[in-house]
């Protein structure tokens, strides 16, 4: 039914839309922590700090200076 492809469609829009940037930025980050396990000992070490060196807040300054860039 095409009808029910077009309400979970819209269900999924509607979950997806309800994070929050934050909340988004954090799952981004644990993702990567999954990708550190791959590594062992310094490099496992790293990858973390890599991961752990930019606070949300720190991200969203960069981002919102790219964005004033590309509109100026």
């Amino acid at each position: 039914m095409p009808s029910n492809k077009i309400i979970q469609l819209l269900l999924i829009l509607l979950t997806i839309s309800a994070c929050s940037s934050k909340e988004l930025y954090d799952a981004g980050k644990q993702n990567r922590q999954s990708y550190c396990r791959e590594y062992v000992g310094p490099e496992y070490e790293q990858c973390l700090k890599e991961i752990n060196n930019k606070s949300y807040e720190d991200y969203q300054r960069e981002r919102q200076q790219v964005i004033n860039d590309k509109t100026n």
